[in-house]
């Protein structure tokens, strides 16, 4: 995806995929889903 994607897009597209948000620390979100990797979305502030 390119970096211009809002978040709530993405967010909405992994939730759609059956990801759940696992966490938020200091520098991303943190998706996970059973038997796949986490994925990691930078959580940039514009």
């Amino acid at each position: 995806m390119p970096s211009e994607t809002p978040f709530r897009d993405v967010e909405k597209l992994l939730k759609q995929a059956g990801y759940l948000l696992a966490r938020v620390n200091a520098l991303h979100h943190i998706f996970t889903k059973p038997d796949r990797q986490p994925v990691l979305i930078p959580a940039h502030r514009r």
